[in-house]
């Protein structure tokens, strides 16, 4: 809902959080590789997960 809410010109999105909703997020970004798969084995305690794209806030779909 936050990441809907982010106006278009924004230039980057920093999220902090938890588990397991971090590791839901990243997957979810994460094109299908082998770092996708060491992701979706563990998501270490203190990590960092970078993703860059190019995307209307405002257009991702609703989670419940």
């Amino acid at each position: 809902d936050r990441l809907r809410g982010v106006a278009n010109t924004v230039e980057s999105v920093m999220l902090i959080g938890h588990n397991p909703g971090l590791q839901e997020l990243a997957l979810g970004l994460a094109r299908p590789s082998p770092r996708a798969d060491e992701l979706a084995t563990k998501y270490p305690t203190a990590a960092l997960a970078t993703k860059r794209f190019f995307i209307v806030f405002s257009s991702l779909p609703a989670t419940g």
